[in-house]
């Protein structure tokens, strides 16, 4: 087990764990070029992927990260669709075991690295807030780890406070208000402009990728204003992608852009 996780009680690995393997995800598709915003270009074989942003009504559920310090509130600034977000920075030992470089690229033009679409970590905080359960008997009442939890499975799912055979549940954590609250923060966060969420829409529904002149015919635009469109989409917020096939560009959704749409999905 990694040296950070042992003052950790199980959600709270489970969380940095998560985390850390989204930085690892970032620093991966930016190397091989699935982001291809101009703001990764200068260190792009070796990427910063230290820092991340939420949405700041999610702050209070980072808390005992920070207070562990593994991880701490670096800046507050406004994110692509202008929404006010809090920026956190992951333990610089931490990134070092990791291998996971720390900071940013020198230079004022790119003071908005950290607010760059893929480290939006919105969604992974919501995601890990809705499966995280409680483990309980439902007999004693009494609350199990993870670790307990699978070493009672072993032994027939018997109690190992009381020795009631087949009481153990899982519960969710989040409540109905929680939710509701996350669900509000998701409407309010990266909202695309009515076109660019139309041409994403149309590439998911039609499930193929399609090129610039089929977008616009089926929107009933010009083709031009589909590269206008695709383009703002594909550098700001990294949700397409473009690949050429036999002399022909298709716009293809990233894997970014995905995810956005699932989480908005009902």
């Amino acid at each position: 087990m990694a040296w950070y996780l042992l003052t950790l009680i199980d959600s709270e690995k489970l969380l940095l764990n998560q985390i850390i393997d989204k930085e690892k995800t970032i620093k991966t598709n930016i190397r091989t070029n699935q982001y291809t915003a101009v703001i990764f270009q200068k260190e792009r074989n070796n990427p910063y992927t230290s820092h991340f942003y939420i949405a700041q009504e999610l702050e209070p559920y980072l808390g005992s990260l920070e207070l562990n310090f593994f991880i701490s509130k670096y800046n507050e600034m406004s994110n692509k669709s202008g929404k006010k977000v809090s920026i956190y920075a992951l333990n610089y030992g931490l990134c070092m075991d990791e291998n996971l470089r720390w900071g940013k690229p020198k230079g004022n033009e790119y003071r908005t690295y950290f607010i760059e679409s893929p480290f939006n970590f919105t969604p992974v905080i919501k995601n890990f807030l809705s499966e995280n359960k409680k483990i309980y008997c439902e007999n004693c009442m009494h609350e199990f780890s993870e670790e307990e939890y699978n070493l009672m499975k072993k032994y027939g799912g018997t109690c190992l406070k009381c020795g009631c055979k087949n009481s153990i549940q899982e519960k969710r954590v989040l409540s109905d208000e929680e939710r509701s609250e996350i669900e509000e923060i998701e409407k309010k966060d990266n909202l695309l402009e009515r076109e660019q969420y139309q041409l994403l829409k149309l590439l998911q529904y039609s499930r193929k990728d399609k090129t610039a002149t089929e977008l616009a015919q089926e929107l009933d635009v010009s083709w031009q204003k589909i590269g206008w469109i695709a383009k703002k989409i594909e550098e700001d917020y990294c949700y397409l992608k473009k690949e050429p096939r036999k002399g022909k560009m298709y716009y293809v959704l990233s894997d970014l852009g995905r995810e956005y749409l699932d989480s908005i999905t009902p």
